[in-house]
C-alpha cells in the first residue's frame, strides 16, 4: 500500500490514521517462463512474460537438410497463468544432394580409375542402396551393395567400383 506522499505500508503494518488519506493497492503482476526448444532439444529462447501478456516466437534457427515447419502447439495469445513450452517441428528435405562415384579397375594394374560423378537427391535421412545407383554393364554382378544414410549436409558419397578382371560390380560407400 501507498499514500498520496509515497509512504509505503506492508500488509498488516498498525497505523494511526489522524485524517483523511488515500491508500493505493501496490501489486505485481504474476510472471511465467515461455520455452521454445530447437531441433537438438536445446533452448532457442527463453522469455518471461506476465501473466496476459503476449509471447514472441524466435525466429526458427536453419538446420541443414531439414525445413522448419512451425511449434507443436499453437501460440497462446495471451500468457496464462501456467509456464509453457514450445519444441520446434521440422521435415526432412527431399532434394537433399549426395554423390555416385563410378570407378573402373585398370586393366594393367588394380588401380581404379574414376570415370564418372554424378550428383543425386533424395530425403535427408533416409536409407539409399547403392546398387540402385549402377551403370548398367553386360553380365556385371555385385559382390557387395550397402545401404547408407543419405546425410543432411549432403556429404553423402557412394563409390560404385568394376572389377575388370572377374566383370563384378563392389559397391563402397562412405559419408566424409
Amino acid at each position: 500500500w501507498t499514500d498520496a506522499n509515497g509512504k509505503t505500508y506492508t500488509a498488516n503494518q498498525t497505523f494511526t490514521v489522524t485524517s483523511a488519506m488515500t491508500l493505493t493497492a501496490n501489486y505485481k503482476v504474476n510472471t511465467y517462463t515461455v520455452n521454445f526448444i530447437g531441433k537438438d532439444g536445446s533452448i532457442i529462447k527463453s522469455e518471461t512474460v506476465e501473466y496476459n501478456k503476449s509471447a514472441t516466437a524466435p525466429t526458427a534457427p536453419a538446420v541443414t537438410g531439414y525445413t522448419f515447419t512451425g511449434w507443436d502447439k499453437e501460440l497462446a495469445a495471451t500468457m496464462p497463468a501456467a509456464n509453457l513450452t514450445y519444441v520446434a517441428e521440422w521435415a526432412a528435405n527431399n532434394d537433399t544432394a549426395f554423390i555416385v562415384e563410378h570407378y573402373y579397375q585398370n586393366a594393367n594394374d588394380d588401380n581404379y580409375t574414376k570415370v564418372e560423378s554424378e550428383t543425386k537427391h533424395g530425403t535427408t535421412a533416409s536409407f539409399v542402396n547403392g546398387a540402385d545407383y549402377q551403370k548398367p554393364l553386360a553380365n556385371a554382378i555385385f559382390e557387395r551393395a550397402e545401404s547408407k544414410v543419405i546425410a543432411a549436409d549432403g556429404s553423402t558419397q557412394f563409390k560404385i567400383i568394376r572389377p575388370e578382371q572377374t566383370n563384378k560390380v563392389m559397391i563402397e560407400m562412405a559419408v566424409e
